[in-house]
């Protein structure tokens, strides 16, 4: 397959249409993530602002300070990723980012992604975004020689790992058993 057909998805249509769709580059979805990001972080700072200075009003002992800072977080995350959400599903699968880079989510079969898609699509984004930063912090565990607890660790990092043998060693083995 060469790179001109992993740019365009072609789609045969019930009246024996065919249509293609030129698959975004990385430069724009960069671009367009770039921009986005321009109207999601200062959302997403606003409305910690203003959680903290609702929970600063509420919250009176340290106990409810560490919750409210943990609910802080998770509201956070709650508003950034929700900006996209909403963004893709308001407005047929374009974010402000993506309509600036001329941009949208659509379906394998090239027809508008629906409410259901871009709702799987957003949920997969933000297991991305924990699996890549789990697994970045495990990497600093490692690196930095903080010891982990015993099955902190994936089982692949636990095992052992075997040397493989030289190809010509077997039949010599093989040859050995059977005399």
């Amino acid at each position: 397959m060469d790179s001109s057909q992993l740019d365009t998805i072609s789609v045969k249509t019930s009246d024996n249409v065919t249509l293609g769709y030129s698959v975004a580059g990385l430069g724009s979805r960069l671009v367009a993530q770039i921009l986005d990001n321009l109207f999601a972080i200062p959302l997403t700072l606003i409305a910690v602002l203003l959680y903290g200075a609702l929970a600063s009003v509420f919250v009176t002992s340290t106990a409810g300070t560490t919750f409210a800072d943990a609910g802080a977080g998770f509201f956070a995350g709650f508003v950034y990723f929700g900006y996209f959400f909403v963004a893709e599903a308001v407005t047929s699968g374009k974010t402000p980012g993506k309509s600036a880079m001329g941009l949208r989510v659509i379906r394998i079969d090239g027809s508008a992604a629906d409410f259901g898609a871009i709702a799987v699509r957003n949920v997969i984004r933000i297991v991305d975004v924990a699996v890549v930063r789990s697994d970045r912090q495990l990497r600093a565990r490692r690196s930095s020689g903080v010891s982990l607890a015993p099955g902190s660790e994936p089982e692949a990092a636990r095992r052992p790992r075997r040397r493989h043998r030289e190809a010509s060693a077997r039949p010599a083995r093989a040859a050995a058993r059977c005399a």
